[in-house]
């Protein structure tokens, strides 16, 4: 998504993540207009500002690393356009290739841009409508981009996710009030918070007030930052995030993980997050749920040659492991000693409970010596469960 901008093809918004673009392309065809519409400036300004931010990595660099890299490619690509406004002014980006704040540039036209609530709409089916999907979607990208940032901290802390998502809903409750759009985590801007050497939740409230401060104070500089520089540092976090060697580790781990892996990247390129990581889920539940129905319902526990053969249930005796039970008891030898031990069992399906019991009567039959173990007894009705 970024590479457009990294060009200089800035038709669709640079924050418009939908496979479905705004200008009526979609994620791949926009790049057949990307190389019709080159723009050299732009394209020199992500060269320029990636090579930095791999420069900036060095070892031998250590000692600049008080300046975050992003903050000096974007410095330097909003140098590299400046210098070229002097003296090849027909190079230089300008209008939609540059940022571009609301209102007039001053604080006054910034707040006059900001919407105020209308209240008559809030009893409009559809504004709860939009307004639930908003959490939804919002609190899902916002708890995946929790345990990716667990996932770079170099102190492996965990993230209280309670927390987290209260934060979330009294941010939007006060974005909304004041007109703003709805807020979320964000993977890479946490990312290149880590990256800069953030070490506390600190770090993201200097962030707030210092973009704050930056918009109200210094807009005039803010819009002459290209998106090219924003898309060199967007490029170099994402490919740092999205490394091969992830794709690498999730094939080495397995087809039940490499294949919701991938289907959950091909959704979200071909749709978006929140349709992605469903698809994902499902694909992930169909080989849980394949893996369960696989699984032995009974296991021998006892040694082999014991004149009581002793089965355990496993902790969950679903629907799934249903046949497998059946199957275990109805291959019981006559004149056998069987004892099925459900202590370790945590929860039992109705249906599982029910075969249990009414097995009784065949290994009576068939001079079976069948006892069961911590199993609960039978409901009026035929069900039960513990």
């Amino acid at each position: 998504k970024q590479i457009p901008h990294a060009l200089g093809y800035d038709a669709d918004p640079e924050g418009d993540f939908a496979f479905r673009q705004l200008d009526h392309e979609t994620t791949f065809s926009a790049f057949g207009e990307v190389l019709a519409r080159v723009e050299p400036a732009a394209a020199l300004i992500s060269l320029v500002g990636l090579g930095l931010l791999l420069l900036w990595e060095r070892p031998a660099l250590k000692a600049l690393r008080l300046l975050p890299g992003p903050l000096v490619a974007v410095a330097v690509g909003l140098a590299i356009n400046f210098v070229l406004s002097q003296v090849a002014p027909s190079l230089a980006l300008t209008g939609d290739h540059l940022v571009r704040l609301p209102g007039d540039g001053t604080p006054r036209g910034l707040f006059a841009e900001l919407a105020r609530p209308q209240w008559s709409a809030i009893m409009q089916p559809a504004v709860w409508t939009v307004g639930v999907t908003i959490a939804l979607v919002a609190s899902l990208e916002t708890l995946l981009s929790l345990e990716a940032t667990d996932k770079l901290d170099p102190w492996k802390r965990k993230s209280p996710a309670d927390r987290e998502l209260l934060a979330q809903g009294a941010g939007n409750l006060l974005a909304g009030l004041s007109g703003g759009i709805p807020l979320t985590g964000v993977i890479v801007r946490s990312a290149a918070n880590i990256e800069s050497g953030a070490q506390t939740r600190l770090s993201a409230i200097l962030h707030s007030v210092q973009l704050l401060l930056a918009v109200l104070l210094t807009p005039w500089l803010l819009n002459r930052i290209p998106l090219a520089a924003l898309a060199a540092v967007l490029l170099h976090v994402g490919w740092k995030l999205a490394h091969p060697l992830h794709l690498v580790r999730a094939w080495q781990i397995g087809r039940d993980q490499f294949v919701p892996f991938f289907v959950t990247i091909g959704a979200i390129m071909v749709t978006d997050l929140l349709v992605g990581v469903m698809c994902g889920l499902l694909t992930a539940t169909f080989f849980i749920l394949r893996e369960h129905a696989d699984a032995p319902g009974l296991t021998v526990v006892s040694p082999p040659g014991a004149v009581l053969t002793r089965y355990s249930l496993g902790q969950q005796a679903t629907f799934l492991s249903r046949v497998r039970i059946a199957k275990t008891l109805e291959s019981l030898q006559p004149h056998s000693r069987v004892e099925i031990d459900a202590r370790g069992c945590r929860r039992i399906d109705p249906d599982v409970l029910l075969l249990l019991h009414e097995f009784r009567a065949k290994a009576e039959e068939r001079d079976i010596d069948y006892r069961l173990v911590a199993l609960p007894p039978l409901s009026d009705g035929h069900g039960g469960g513990h």
